[in-house]
């Protein structure tokens, strides 16, 4: 959809056009605080599964992908998080693989979450705004069949990747300031 709060945007003076990106942002953190039982809930399932040593994972394509490698590393260097218990499984991007990128791709999700050998201990956190990312879909199933909890971070309601996992926090973020883009709202919601 279309946010006709930030039409128009590249007619504006650039404080107007600083002012309107703010104002479009500014109610993130309620979107985020909205979902705080189901996030607690993620949170209780996962440390249960951490204590028995399991591993955390995460999958994601694009800027979801960007956004786990920040947050594996700050796990590893802000909180001491093990770094031979952490791994993210990223599509790789599109001009690697022009004629098929691998976020289209289920198979190179599963392959990649597969590579890692997921175990019942493990957990799975499979970040799409849209849900329908076919990379992350694949990774989802991928370490469901091997019995991880999986854990769905998504932007819209009713998403294939929700219904893929067993616990799903979606994040309504609703339109973004610049359509086509999710850079913004979903990427600042699943990053908070």
């Amino acid at each position: 959809m279309r946010d006709p709060n930030t039409a128009g945007l590249d007619l504006l003076a650039f404080d107007s056009l600083v002012r309107r990106l703010e104002e479009s942002l500014s109610d993130v953190p309620q979107v985020v605080f909205s979902a705080h039982r189901v996030t607690t809930a993620a949170v209780e399932a996962a440390v249960k599964r951490l204590e028995s040593g399991g591993r955390l994972l995460y999958a994601g394509s694009g800027t979801p992908g960007w956004l786990l490698d920040a947050d594996a590393a700050e796990l590893t260097a802000t909180f001491g998080f093990p770094a031979d218990r952490l791994a993210v499984v990223r599509a790789g991007p599109a001009a690697t693989s022009p004629d098929s990128p691998d976020e289209d791709s289920a198979r190179r999700g599963a392959d990649g979450i597969g590579a890692l050998s997921p175990g019942a201990d493990d957990v799975l956190v499979a970040v799409a705004a849209s849900g329908s990312t076919r990379f992350t879909l694949g990774a989802a199933a991928a370490a469901a069949r091997a019995g991880a909890l999986t854990i769905a971070v998504v932007n819209v309601p009713e998403s294939p990747l929700a219904a893929a996992c067993e616990i799903a926090v979606e994040l309504r973020t609703g339109p973004e300031p610049v359509a086509g883009s999710t850079r913004m709202r979903a990427g600042l919601a699943q990053r908070l």
